[in-house]
């Protein structure tokens, strides 16, 4: 399933705030495409990222 969320579902999802998600994806610490200017995350990616333990890692 190819589901895409924005930058506001992803913080929620993840339960951090937009503007550290912003942060970290100009860091290249999160799984992030960018479609033009918009960013777009996969849930599933998202997923593996918090549990392989990166995310905390960045402190979220």
């Amino acid at each position: 399933m190819n589901e895409w969320i924005d930058i506001a579902d992803a913080a929620e999802r993840l339960k951090v705030r937009k503007r550290w998600l912003y942060e970290q994806t100009a860091a290249g610490t999160v799984p992030v495409h960018r479609v033009g200017r918009q960013l777009r995350f996969r849930p599933s990616e998202l997923d593996a990222w918090v549990e392989s333990g990166q995310a905390a890692a960045a402190g979220a």
